[in-house]
């Protein structure tokens, strides 16, 4: 869709919602981006309160921030750029990890929070190696194995995805 469109669409969901609204962008699995400008309108909206920002510009968060509402949250949704975005003014992540290592990753929040960036960085690289693993094919495939096999849930999948290959299963 145009911007515009994009824009109508979430400005349509906002005045018929009473719930706050984070605005998922995943480029990578719609084929579609958001324009900074865009960003910036819909930030504007009153229950829209945050972006989940799956895109590659970790950027974003420092480029926007002056432009939008000061309660509007960049958050991203790529575990392995936490640090990166929040770098720049992101203040989180809506992570795939945490459902598997909640308190590391709570460890990982806080030591960023209390600006021990060193420990910060220490913990996340430690995680590096899984995460590769975990993300070798489409997510929710890798996850959905990890948390099967720490009985958090069944191994069952829907078609189009499906069971994590023998050799990503090894590596998680």
């Amino acid at each position: 869709p145009e911007q515009e469109g994009l824009y109508q669409h979430f400005q349509a969901i906002n005045n018929a919602s009473t719930l706050p609204i984070m605005i998922y962008l995943h480029p990578g699995r719609t084929s579609c981006d958001m324009s900074d400008n865009t960003i910036i309108r819909l930030s504007a909206l009153d229950k829209i309160v945050a972006l989940k920002d799956c895109s590659n510009d970790i950027e974003k968060p420092l480029r926007l921030l002056p432009q939008v509402s000061s309660t509007f949250v960049f958050l991203t949704g790529d575990d392995n750029r936490f640090l990166a975005y929040s770098a720049h003014g992101g203040v989180g992540c809506v992570s795939v990890i945490a459902n598997i290592f909640p308190k590391l990753c709570k460890k990982i929040e806080s030591a960023w929070s209390y600006g021990n960036f060193d420990k910060a960085r220490e913990l996340q690289q430690n995680l590096m190696p899984f995460m590769s693993a975990l993300f070798s094919e489409s997510n929710p495939i890798g996850i959905k194995y990890a948390a099967h096999e720490l009985k958090l849930c069944s191994d069952k999948i829907r078609l189009p995805l499906t069971k994590a290959r023998e050799d990503t299963r090894r590596k998680i």
